[in-house]
């Protein structure tokens, strides 16, 4: 069964009276910096464990990577092709995720992204000089995002190609928070590239995650506190490259189109229960608009906090409730979900 995107995380203001070691490692994994934090424990082993399903879920959905899960079903050609069991439920969640946000979260970007000039790592991509990006493809009118799943086997139409970047990254983060958990930690907070998970004890009540701001990265960021829930942030600014004649291209594209998202929004932060679905929203808000996006996330009853490319910012009511405090006040927090 798919979870659904609709229930927020609960926030308390229960404070502990012990506060057990904080253990943290950071590193890079799917292109982003990931930062985890574990309370209790086994550390070393906790953050060792981190690390190797960090690097195995890269494996399985990089599109970097040609013997990937998902390399190979892009070249399948409509064949049945067997997966690793994280693979086969992440499709079936990305199918549920298409249908929520009608279409603008949509997997089928691969050949998007490659035309706009994201056709390797973005390690790779920051370094190269780029040429022109090529003209998107029309995505108007298209079918129904259609993937076949039967236990580990899995079937795209033929000519299909998926990416499975953000939406990755967020399952990632929701994995990892609950198999620290499970393997002793009272506590874990998990940050895959923006895309944050906690789980279980939190110092102080709460885990404060600090957002970054979209235009001033270096700048104090707002903070918003979760016990056990999900916060994600989708910007057009954090991962964008020159895409020749001056222009810059980024990495959210909207399927209606095929070219990268333009409605005058600069980043979206969305508040859930799962990261995966707070990163399936904020997605979706940016590709969306100001008004659909905050619509959509009122329809499913979560929290969102939103900034225009003129630098204005827009909340949801819910928003709020998360963000009484400042940088200054203190908590644990991994690195900005910007």
């Amino acid at each position: 069964m798919v979870s659904s995107p609709s229930d927020l995380p609960q926030l308390t203001d229960t404070l502990s009276t012990t506060d057990p070691l904080l253990s943290e490692v950071r590193f890079r994994a799917m292109g982003s910096d990931f930062h985890v934090v574990v309370a209790g424990g086994d550390a070393g082993a906790l953050l060792r464990h981190a690390r190797d399903r960090v690097e195995a879920l890269e494996q399985a959905w990089s599109r970097f990577r040609p013997d990937s899960d998902l390399s190979r079903l892009n070249v399948a050609e409509g064949a049945w092709t067997t997966v690793e069991p994280e693979t086969a439920s992440l499709l079936s969640v990305a199918a549920h995720a298409y249908e929520v946000t009608a279409g603008l979260c949509d997997p089928r970007v691969h050949d998007d992204l490659v035309a706009a000039g994201y056709d390797r790592s973005f390690e790779l991509l920051e370094a190269a000089e780029r040429p022109a990006a090529r003209s998107a493809s029309a995505r108007a009118r298209r079918e129904p995002f259609d993937v076949e799943v039967d236990d580990r086997a899995v079937r795209l139409p033929a000519g299909c190609r998926i990416d499975l970047g953000g939406i990755g990254k967020g399952r990632t983060a929701d994995l990892v928070a609950a198999e620290l958990v499970a393997l002793g930690a009272d506590g874990a907070c998990v940050n895959a590239g923006g895309d944050v998970r906690a789980r279980g004890w939190a110092p102080g009540g709460f885990w404060a995650v600090e957002v970054e701001h979209p235009f001033a990265p270096e700048a104090p960021g707002s903070v918003v506190g979760v016990v056990d829930g999900a916060v994600a942030t989708s910007s057009v600014l954090k991962r964008s490259w020159a895409a020749g004649a001056g222009r810059r291209a980024h990495h959210l594209i909207d399927p209606r189109t095929g070219a990268p998202a333009d409605t005058g929004i600069a980043s979206a932060t969305v508040i859930a229960a799962q990261t995966l679905w707070a990163e399936v929203f904020a997605k979706a808000v940016v590709v969306a608009g100001p008004d659909d996006g905050l619509a959509l996330i009122d329809r499913h009853a979560l929290a969102a906090r939103i900034t225009l490319s003129s630098g204005e910012v827009l909340s949801t009511h819910d928003y709020e409730r998360f963000s009484p405090w400042t940088t200054s006040s203190g908590g644990t927090s991994p690195a900005p979900a910007g």
